[in-house]
């Protein structure tokens, strides 16, 4: 439903479309196409789709007690968007709303062995010993964006020229899962809580894009 709403906008107001463009980008939303349509002097229509299904996060934590982590982030994300030119110029100011599938597949467990106790009474745990967790996460659905940027050509005589965005995504407190096993397995009901807590603050995602773009 959210596809067919945005597609029956953008055919509408292609009808009183002045020029179009094209564009390819890369940026935090991962590798995306762009399609616009000048309405006015100062009015652009956008529309954006970026996908990324190549990142991936796998290392040892810097901490006392370190932590071996792998993790696949997977995004997806279609736009609406209108860009204001107020100088009617290649500076703009852009607002509008985004459809986001964002997910991440994570998993860490103990990077050493650990020892309790001394001589006869002494217990050791290995990484294996102590299991894993396992955690999947996601953000909300629908994000509003806010951002400036400049685009060389949409408003000028055509061609080829360079698109920059520089903005920010409201995607909201990201909701996560977890899932553990072997002798962590019991924390399992703490650690879920505690993890979408401290993510609370990352409900704002900075945006940066850079592109090429062919106007006609």
């Amino acid at each position: 439903m959210k596809y067919l709403v945005m597609i029956t906008l953008l055919l509408c107001m292609s009808i009183y479309a002045e020029k179009y463009s094209v564009g390819l980008n890369a940026g935090v939303k991962g590798i995306g196409l762009d399609g616009t349509m000048k309405l006015s002097d100062t009015f652009v229509l956008k529309g954006s789709v970026d996908f990324n299904t190549f990142l991936s996060f796998s290392g040892t934590t810097d901490s006392e007690e370190p932590i071996d982590y792998d993790a696949d982030l997977s995004q997806f994300s279609l736009g609406v968007l209108i860009d204001w030119h107020p100088l009617e110029n290649g500076f703009k100011l852009s607002g509008g709303l985004y459809y986001l599938n964002y997910e991440i597949d994570g998993t860490g467990k103990a990077a050493e062995t650990y020892s309790f106790g001394s001589g006869i009474g002494e217990v050791t745990y290995t990484p294996e010993d102590l299991g894993n967790v396992n955690v999947d996460g996601n953000t909300g659905s629908i994000a509003p964006y806010i951002g400036l940027g400049y685009n060389g050509v949409q408003l000028n005589g055509g061609g080829i020229g360079f698109n920059f965005d520089l903005g920010v995504l409201y995607v909201g407190a990201p909701d996560f899962s977890v899932n553990s096993t072997e002798m962590i397995r019991h924390t399992e009901e703490e650690l879920e809580p505690l993890l979408n807590e401290e993510l609370e603050q990352f409900q704002f995602l900075p945006v940066m894009t850079f592109g090429i773009v062919y106007s006609f």
